[in-house]
């Protein structure tokens, strides 16, 4: 899985799914007593209902975190370029930055949304300089600062 600066996400969306889960597995039960005792007071009706809520709201957690990543990058691209200047080489830090739908995790969807892959992030190398652009741009070169204060380590 790749490494990212940052990532946000749905809150309590494990909680969620807890509760779907349990709440089927109820509506289980329910059909299953029904079966045994040849009477029908809606468990299956129930059952189908909450499965298709379910699936609806994993479709939703997708959309969600699609949305999200899509508006993020439109964001951060707009940021890059209002605050770094270019370096004149390719692939530029605008090309690179960007988020995406993370998907699943342990068998679950989650809305989360990476932010920032460290890995497409690390191409971007202004000239010169023997880190990448933005880590040098977020953690400094290494190099004392102007004003003779040393800069914050991390750059690599």
């Amino acid at each position: 899985m790749p490494q990212y600066v940052d990532a946000f996400v749905v809150k309590d969306v494990p909680g969620i799914h807890a509760a779907f889960v349990k709440t089927i597995y109820a509506a289980e039960s329910l059909v299953e007593i029904e079966r045994k005792s040849g009477r029908n007071i809606g468990g299956r009706q129930m059952l189908a209902d909450l499965e298709d809520a379910y699936a609806k709201f994993k479709q939703k957690l997708d959309a969600i975190a699609l949305q999200g990543a899509a508006s993020a990058t439109t964001d951060m691209k707009a940021e890059v370029t209002r605050v770094r200047p270019p370096t004149g080489k390719s692939p530029s830090l605008q090309s690179l930055v960007g988020a995406e739908p993370l998907g699943r995790l342990e068998g679950f969807e989650t809305g989360m949304v990476g932010v920032g892959n460290v890995a497409d992030l690390d191409r971007a190398v202004a000239p010169g300089w023997s880190t990448s652009y933005w880590r040098a741009q977020e953690y400094g070169t290494g190099v004392p600062a102007a004003r003779g204060r040393p800069r914050v380590s991390g750059a690599r």
